[in-house]
């Protein structure tokens, strides 16, 4: 180190001289004055501790023999707590005990006496360059850990943003949204907590609260979070029963990076309606493909195999007798029996129903009404001119409506009832159809009809009905009805019964 830098080191480094000689302590104290900061004058031992324990000098220059407490008890008692203090002793002793004690005591130099100045200054010089590495080392230090505190501040400020970002995009945006650290919630909007019917939503975050405990266990609908991974690419779908009705959200799923730990975001995405609009094309679908293949077969056979039917007994018919009802038995297969065998025990009301399916749902049934009018027009076509192609409108209309009621699976059978009667309807032989048959068929056809329109009004318009499943297998019943009046086995009943007539 050159000479000018340890001066100017010396300008800023304090000293504790502790000589109990006063003639020698005035001698060099004057040289201390000349090259210190400040120089800080003790008597002996005792006194240069309590001063260092005051103020903490950087360097401390000590004589060994003195009353009181020696050089050799004040640097034992600094080495207590501090093994770092730079220190120099001067001694007039030059044996190998004073000199392996001073090593014991990790001393930075030892002067003999007579104090040589020379002697003095380079002991001091060399102290000195390790207080420079020590300071220099504390500034690097006090460098580095500033640098690292600056660069955690602005990382945490940065953080701070994109979460105040995060938290305000995630309240503007009208998806459901939720953010999880493991299981814990760290952030939710308003339209996620209106979907899982949490109105002081904001209490969840911070709580460890799982909202499949919301999903509906539905068939091919994701039923448990974990079963939502980000990066799988497959769509998923839940259900889940909100005050609009029961929704279908498909779940996309994103890995988040905040505060250095890993978090995943869950948005739902609301396709309740463009799900059923599917259920109802496909369904569309299939009855154009049913009627294209039943018009092919009735090109290439003359017996027309009507599709089994369902449905509710008819106002104009009569009690069946034994052997009509053991006819009417025979002819249903196993899913007919089911649903005329079916009873729904725990009745839904039409209020608590309406409450569940949602809005989108009961728009896509206005339908209903616009085709029970247009059924009302194709009987009185078909009653004043009962051709082929005005029953098969009826048939076309009675199919449209089945489509659109089973947007709603619980009236599935309902539903399957109707599409049997259209088939019913779609295969009849017109050379079957006398006078007398045009005029039961309508009776039958307009009160299924009004049966429709009056079930239709009770659960979706006035919503009093009691039990939503009221029509379901009396309308199998009527449909049957027709099947059987149609079938001709009708007359030979009657004709049996009047032939017994004779004998009585």
């Amino acid at each position: 180190m050159l000479k000018q830098d340890i001066l100017a080191l010396a300008k800023n480094t304090s000293v504790l001289y502790v000589e109990d000689e006063d003639a020698t302590r005035n001698s060099i104290a004057l040289l201390f004055e000349r090259l210190f900061r400040e120089v800080l004058l003790a008597t002996n031992g005792k006194e240069g501790l309590d001063i260092y324990r005051q103020k903490r000098p950087d360097l401390i220059i000590t004589d060994v023999t003195m009353p009181v407490m020696d050089g050799f008890q004040m640097i034992e008692s600094i080495r207590e707590n501090d093994l770092d203090q730079k220190v120099i002793v001067i001694s007039a002793h030059g044996d190998s005990r004073f000199l392996q004690r001073a090593i014991n005591l990790r001393v930075n130099g030892y002067v003999m006496k007579p104090v040589m100045q020379d002697s003095l200054l380079n002991s001091i010089t060399d102290a000195l360059e390790l207080l420079w590495s020590k300071r220099q080392l504390e500034e690097l230090n006090s460098h580095l850990e500033e640098r690292v505190r600056q660069e955690v501040e602005k990382n945490r400020q940065k953080d701070t943003l994109t979460i105040q970002m995060l938290e305000q995009v995630l309240e503007a945006y009208p998806n459901p949204t939720i953010v999880y650290e493991a299981s814990t919630i760290r952030y939710i909007n308003q339209a996620l907590g209106t979907m899982v019917q949490k109105e002081n939503y904001a209490d969840l975050v911070g709580m460890d609260f799982d909202i499949s405990q919301c999903f509906l266990q539905e068939k091919g609908s994701v039923h448990q979070l974990k079963d939502l991974r980000p990066g799988d690419t497959t769509p998923k779908t839940v259900s889940i029963k909100t005050t609009m009705g029961r929704k279908i959200y498909l779940v996309l799923v994103r890995e988040l990076n905040l505060h250095g730990t890993p978090h995943v975001l869950y948005t739902f995405n609301d396709i309740t309606l463009p799900e059923y609009q599917k259920i109802k094309i496909a369904q569309y679908t299939e009855f154009l493909e049913e009627f294209v293949f039943t018009s092919r077969s009735q090109k290439t056979s003359d017996v027309a195999t009507p599709e089994p039917a369902p449905a509710r007994q008819a106002p104009a018919s009569s009690p069946a007798t034994p052997k009509k009802q053991a006819e009417l038995d025979q002819s249903l297969n196993d899913k007919e029996k089911n649903v005329l065998r079916k009873s729904h025990s725990e009745k839904v009301t039409a209020q608590e129903f309406v409450a569940d399916i949602g809005e989108e749902i009961l728009y896509e049934l206005y339908e209903l009404e616009e085709l029970e009018e247009d059924i009302d027009i194709a009987l009185e076509q078909f009653a004043g001119s009962p051709h082929k192609a005005n029953l098969e409108r009826v048939s076309s209309l009675f199919s449209k409506y089945a489509s659109t009621m089973s947007l709603i699976f619980e009236f599935s059978d309902l539903s399957y009832a109707i599409t049997s009667l259209s088939s019913i309807l779609r295969n009849v032989e017109m050379a079957q159809l006398d006078d007398r048959k045009v005029v039961i068929l309508k009776t039958y056809l307009k009160a299924i009809r009004e049966d429709l329109q009056n079930w239709r009004t009770t659960i979706f318009v006035t919503r009093e009905s009691k039990d939503i499943h009221y029509l379901d297998s009396s309308l199998f019943s009527s449909c049957l009805q027709i099947e059987y009046t149609l079938s001709g086995k009708e007359e030979e009943q009657s004709q049996e019964e009047d032939d017994l007539d004779i004998f009585f």
